[in-house]
C-alpha cells in the first residue's frame, strides 16, 4: 500500500509525497498506538505502558484507539468527492462518521449548551451593537432579548444561537476535530492544516433563515484555503445547508461589487439553477464547503430544536490580516465581518500579521506530531 507522507524537496519546501511502505517503518499497529498515546498525553491522561490492562479491562489507550479508528476512513474521501469539492466548492460524505461517536458528541454538546446559553445571547447583542460593554451588561437572557429589541433586532426569529470552540472543553469534540485534520488536508490539497474553530449551531423551533454568506469573511485570515465540515447531530434530519455551486471561484462578485451592494441582494438571480442541497442529512453524513462558498439555511419550522456542529480548518501557512486586529478590538476599518470575533479574539492579538505563527488555541492538527 501507499500512504501520504510529507518530505522536504530540494528547495526545502514542505510538499506531500507518496511513499511506498517499507520495512524500515514502524508496524501500523505500533504507529497507531503512538498516535493514541500522544492524544492521551494532550488531554492529561497517562497512556498504558504496553497498551494492555493486566486486569483484563481495556486501557485508556485501547478505548481511545477504538473510538478514533471508528471515526472515519480516509479512503472514504474518494477522488470523486475531491473533484466535487474542487469544482463546486462543496461536497457530501455519506455515512462518513460513526453514529455512536456523534451520539456521544451530542450528549456533551447539549450539556455545554445548557450552561452557556447566556453567553450565546450576549454574543448576539455584541454583534448587533458592536459593543462588548453593552453585551456584558446583560445579566440574563431576558435582558439580552430586551436589548436586541431596542436595537431593532427581532430576537424571536434569529437564525441561530452559536457556541464557539467547544473543543477546548469537550473531549469528544476535540478528538473529532483533531481527527478530521487529515480529511481537511486532502480536500484542500495542502500538506498541513490548522484547526481554526468549531461552532455549535442551535436553530431553535421558530428560528428564521440563515442568510447567504461566506465563512472566510468572518475569519481573520488572508487565505483561499479554508474548509468547514458541517455535521448534523440529529438522528434523521431535513436540516442542511444550501450551497451556491462554483461561487467559491466567482472572483468577479467580490472584485466588482461591495459586500453591502445591490448585487449581493440578488444572489438567487445571479446563481439561478446553481443552488444545491444534500437533504435529507442522516446521522453520520457530513457536508463540507470552502470558506468562500456562498451558503444559507432554511428556517426551522418544526417543533424541535436543531443542533449541528461545524468544524473549520485553514492551511497552516495562512497568515492573519493586518485589519483583523481592528475587528478583534471592535473598531472600524476592517474588511471582514465581526460576527465570529468571539472565536479568535483570545489569540489573534498574540499573532503578528503576515507572519507564519504557532499558537496553542489554533493548533496544527495535520500532520500529527
Amino acid at each position: 500500500k501507499a500512504f501520504l507522507s510529507t518530505a522536504k524537496d530540494e528547495n526545502s519546501a514542505v510538499a506531500p509525497t507518496i511513499l511506498a511502505a517499507s520495512s524500515k517503518r514502524k508496524p501500523k499497529s505500533r504507529r497507531r498506538k503512538d498516535e493514541m498515546d500522544s492524544l492521551l498525553t494532550d488531554i492529561g491522561l497517562t497512556p498504558a505502558n504496553n497498551g494492555k490492562n493486566r486486569g483484563g479491562a481495556p486501557s485508556a489507550t485501547e478505548i481511545l484507539a477504538k473510538n478514533l479508528e471508528a471515526t472515519y476512513s480516509i479512503s472514504d474521501v474518494t477522488t470523486q468527492i475531491q473533484l466535487d469539492y474542487a469544482r463546486n466548492g462543496h461536497a457530501v460524505l455519506r455515512s462518513f462518521l460513526n453514529p455512536e461517536t456523534l451520539r456521544q458528541v451530542r450528549k456533551e454538546v447539549l450539556s455545554h449548551v445548557s450552561k452557556q446559553t447566556l453567553q450565546a445571547w450576549r454574543q448576539k447583542v455584541e454583534v448587533a451593537s458592536d459593543s462588548a460593554q453593552l453585551a456584558q451588561s446583560c445579566h440574563t437572557i431576558q435582558e439580552c432579548q430586551v436589548t436586541l429589541e431596542r436595537l431593532e433586532v427581532p430576537w424571536d426569529s434569529l437564525p441561530f444561537l452559536q457556541f464557539f470552540n467547544t473543543w477546548r472543553h469537550l473531549p469528544n469534540v476535540k478528538h473529532l476535530a483533531f481527527d478530521l485534520g487529515q480529511a481537511a488536508a486532502v480536500l484542500m490539497n495542502v500538506p498541513s492544516v490548522r484547526l481554526y474553530q468549531d461552532s455549535i449551531f442551535v436553530k431553535r423551533s421558530g428560528d428564521g433563515p440563515t442568510p447567504w454568506h461566506v465563512d472566510a469573511r468572518m475569519a481573520p485570515f488572508d487565505t483561499s484555503h479554508m474548509i468547514t465540515f458541517w455535521i448534523s447531530l440529529q438522528e434523521n434530519s431535513t436540516d442542511g445547508l444550501i450551497f451556491c455551486s462554483k461561487s467559491h471561484s466567482d472572483f468577479s462578485l467580490p472584485f466588482w461589487n461591495d459586500f453591502d451592494g445591490p448585487e449581493y441582494q440578488r444572489l438567487e438571480e445571479r446563481y439561478r439553477h446553481s443552488a444545491e442541497s444534500y437533504k435529507p442529512i442522516h446521522l453520520s453524513d457530513v457536508t463540507c464547503h470552502s470558506g468562500w462558498t456562498l451558503h444559507c439555511a432554511d428556517p426551522n419550522e418544526s417543533d424541535k430544536d436543531r443542533v449541528a456542529l461545524a468544524i473549520s480548518f485553514v492551511n497552516t501557512r495562512a497568515e492573519v490580516r493586518e485589519d483583523a486586529m481592528n475587528e478583534a478590538n471592535g473598531g472600524g476599518g476592517g474588511y471582514g465581518d465581526n460576527e465570529d470575533r468571539w472565536s479568535y479574539i483570545e489569540w489573534v492579538k498574540d499573532v503578528p500579521p503576515r507572519k507564519q505563527f504557532q499558537h496553542r488555541l489554533v493548533p496544527v492538527v495535520w500532520p500529527r506530531k
